[in-house]
């Protein structure tokens, strides 16, 4: 019996991980194939090239000027930013795998998969692409002006992709939310 392919996004704080437990409670080990999915924006990754060289110095535009030839080459050449994502992925990979080893501790097949750009893109590119059967997340659950100011991952994702998402927004103890 095929296994249904589970996608969790994972952000890096252990707000994304309160997904796991309902995860593991919800959807049994034999059954489900779990795939932890973290991605990186552009900007972390060194991708936004002469941009992220002057936001690293500390410079403004106007002080572009100071970046000598060599550092205008390496920021917007591809084999840099290439390094520099290929550098950011083991990270990111190595900071999934003790996440990855308690669900397979518990049973699961787990696969780590990283990927840079916008993270609501890349998780809808992601569904599209790898016959994901169900998405599982946490959402912070903003209205109004959080959202509009921040957007929403949850959201946009809710939007563009036709597969199921379960959806976490966890309260705290004796919050009415």
């Amino acid at each position: 019996m095929p296994r249904n392919k589970i996608l969790i996004p994972l952000d890096g704080s252990a707000y994304s991980e309160t997904i796991l437990p309902v995860v593991s409670r919800y959807l049994k080990p034999e059954e489900n194939e779990l795939i932890l999915f973290r991605v990186a924006e552009a900007s972390a990754a060194g991708t936004g090239g002469i941009a992220d060289l002057v936001a690293d110095r500390g410079l403004h535009n106007e002080t572009l000027f100071r970046l000598s030839s060599v550092e205008v080459e390496q920021a917007m050449h591809p084999t840099y930013t290439s390094q520099i994502e290929a550098t950011m992925a083991v990270d990111l990979e190595s900071k999934l795998l003790p996440i990855a080893n308690e669900l397979r501790d518990a049973g699961y097949t787990v696969s780590t998969e990283v990927g840079f750009g916008d993270p609501a893109r890349a998780i809808e590119q992601y569904i599209r692409y790898h016959d994901i059967d169900l998405m599982a997340m946490t959402t912070h659950g903003r209205t109004g002006l959080q959202r509009a100011l921040l957007g929403s991952v949850a959201g946009y994702v809710l939007r563009h992709v036709a597969v199921p998402i379960l959806l976490l927004h966890p309260f705290e103890r004796g919050s009415s939310g």
